[in-house]
């Protein structure tokens, strides 16, 4: 069982077609669309496959978009076209 607490610190992540955090930029100007935290928890996710998910959070959504770390909900990502 893997549980988020404060999951909202996830927010800013934006995610490309195969649900991995996106980059922008090339050679050294390569840099991260996302952040650090954002992108442990999906990295995490991405590792457990089998994992139990739990995210909890009293902080409310501002945007669906904000919501992209949750890829556990089965709302959006592969397989839900």
């Amino acid at each position: 069982l893997v549980m988020f607490d404060e999951c909202h610190k996830a927010k800013t992540i934006e995610l490309d077609a195969n649900g991995n955090p996106k980059t922008v930029g090339k050679g050294s100007e390569k840099r991260e669309k996302s952040s650090q935290t954002a992108k442990n928890v999906v990295h995490l996710q991405q590792a457990l496959p089998r994992a139990r998910v739990v995210y909890c959070s009293a902080t409310s959504v501002s945007h669906p978009k904000n919501l992209g770390f949750m890829s556990r909900l089965g709302l959006w990502g592969p397989g839900t076209e």
